[in-house]
């Protein structure tokens, strides 16, 4: 088929059945602004038992604090601070100061590791499942970049735009090749898809959109949804246009642009066409395209494809490539998907079915296929990448199959390649931490007694572990509760309850999935004294 003089080759787009809010659908709620202002910071206040609230509020308002609301029986309010942002020390030394009781932060208090708050995070089903929760506790500014060859990317999506790269040594609009790379003012990307290419990668499809938000979507922002690599950002190329096709010569210099101008992970959700898997290939171009990328140090991610035609499919071009991680597709239930195409070359597996991301025009869709598994393997490739920055992209490629997740066959498979990917266990790879348990006190008497269980986990030269990850703790004797907790300071703690019978309870701790530490209580009969004083002297036995 030829456009514009120029041969055109129709890619798969590898994304399969749009079951909610089409480009047409639904868009971000209106209740919340991707500009909407922080929340005031809110406090914890005891006083002066008695006093009313139109007293308080009479003490307060001189010193920028405002009354939100009053937690009967345990007389505390909350209080927030309507001034300009302030530590918590300063509130603290106003209220202490004028004798008001004590004053502590209402931090937010989260389920299981860290849980944000973005409106539709709750549906994102294959976030929890590969353990991000956990490994989001460990995230930091420096997440590497990554990479999107797609249909670009909807630039001005309220949870994408503030993730798009900056080429920082770019002018924008002087019409200036500033960085001298070949491409004028590049500040957020490239179009490689028109006859000379331009600066607007905008996503004209839709296809390109979701995958950039299964990698890397602004998270904790209190809309839309979260993506893998937390703070990762994106560089949008785009290759393929409004239908979905292009032609491999702009697939193959998105994928030197990327290597060249800061990419560390370049994601591929795109290959030959399913309805022709005879049409030729330029793999050695392809191949050295993949070389060339490698060479720059960067891990290349693309979809295994997937074929609705017939099933065992083989793995499509670009992800057949040597050096190229082929990422098959899982579901909700962590069994290979049946249309997932199969072989030799699969590396790893990742969820793609019902994967709910970012679309264009500041909408929302649900989407399948392996096109969505990819996403996840390239932001959590630059999520970990984080945690170890002298890692090449071969120690992090071992680092993720090391530590996948076996749902189909033990060891290597076809369908699965070394497993589903798992962010606990990488991250636990990668972080070295070390837990201590301890028991106050160490031996209790039998029935209704307790003793404090406390956990206290440290890393990066003994500094406490971040707020939020969670510890889970168990017994052999006993109960414990509750049975999980979060950590704050780098401690986590637990109540030990005795059982009725008497022995030694063995308390352990799992930290990122595996067992951290143990600590031994003892539990002793309850002995029964006789107040011997009290009785007649005849009465106590000789």
């Amino acid at each position: 088929m030829a456009c514009n003089g120029r041969r055109t080759i129709q890619f798969a787009l590898i994304a399969l059945v749009l079951t909610l809010c089409s480009a047409q659908g639904v868009t971000a709620p209106s209740s919340v602004s991707p500009d909407q202002p922080a929340q005031p910071r809110t406090f914890l206040l005891s006083t002066r038992a008695g006093l009313s609230r139109e007293r308080i509020d009479e003490q307060l308002t001189p010193l920028g604090l405002r009354v939100r609301r009053h937690i009967p029986g345990i007389d505390i309010w909350v209080v927030e601070d309507i001034a300009s942002p302030r530590t918590r020390a300063d509130v603290e030394r106003l209220i202490v100061d004028r004798g008001a009781g004590w004053i502590e932060p209402n931090e937010r208090v989260r389920a299981v590791g860290l849980n944000p708050d973005d409106e539709f995070y709750p549906t994102q089903w294959s976030l929890p499942l590969i353990g991000l929760p956990e490994a989001w506790v460990f995230a930091n500014e420096q997440t590497r970049l990554v990479a999107i060859i797609d249909t670009g990317v909807d630039l001005n999506h309220p949870d994408l735009a503030d993730q798009i790269w900056t080429n920082l040594d770019e002018m924008p609009g002087n019409g200036v090749d500033d960085d001298d790379n070949g491409y004028v003012d590049d500040v957020h990307g490239w179009d490689f898809v028109t006859d000379h290419g331009d600066a607007y990668p905008e996503d004209e499809h839709g296809h390109g959109s979701h995958v950039a938000g299964i990698a890397a979507a602004q998270s904790d922002n209190g809309l839309g949804v979260a993506g893998v690599a937390w703070n990762g950002s994106i560089m949008p190329l785009k290759v393929l246009n409004e239908r979905g096709n292009g032609e491999w010569a702009d697939v193959l210099e998105a994928i030197g642009y990327a290597a060249d101008n800061g990419a560390s992970v370049i994601n591929l959700s795109l290959g030959q066409s399913p309805d022709d898997p005879t049409e030729p290939v330029p793999v050695q171009a392809i191949e050295q395209a993949v070389s060339y990328a490698r060479s720059k140090g960067c891990l290349l991610v693309a979809a295994a494809g997937n074929n609705e035609a017939y099933q065992p499919a083989p793995v499509i071009y670009p992800a057949a490539s040597p050096g190229v991680l082929a990422v098959a597709a899982t579901t909700a239930d962590d069994d290979p998907w049946f249309w997932s195409n199969r072989g030799p070359e699969v590396t790893i597996a990742a969820p793609g079915v019902d994967i709910l991301s970012t679309s264009r025009y500041n909408s929302y869709a649900t989407l399948s296929g392996t096109s969505m598994a990819a996403p996840h393997v390239s932001g959590l490739a630059a999520l970990i990448w984080s945690f170890d920055p002298t890692l090449s992209a071969d120690g992090l490629t071992r680092v993720i199959t090391s530590t996948a997740r076996d749902v189909h066959t033990f060891g290597w498979d076809e369908r699965t390649g070394w497993g589903r990917i798992d962010a606990q266990a990488a991250t636990r790879h990668l972080i070295d931490l070390e837990t201590s348990l301890s028991a106050h006190p160490e031996s209790v008497p039998v029935g209704d007694r307790t003793a404090v269980i406390t956990a206290t986990v440290s890393w990066a030269d003994a500094e406490p572990v971040p707020n939020g990850l969670s510890v889970g703790f168990g017994v052999s004797l006993g109960q414990l509760c509750p049975d999980t907790s979060l950590t704050v300071g780098g401690e986590a703690t637990t109540t030990f309850h005795s059982p009725a019978g008497f022995g030694e309870a063995t308390v352990h701790a799992e930290v990122l999935g595996a067992l951290a530490a143990t600590a031994a209580i003892e539990v002793t009969p309850y002995r029964f004294y006789l107040p011997t004083m009290l009785l007649h002297p005849s009465a106590i036995p000789q």
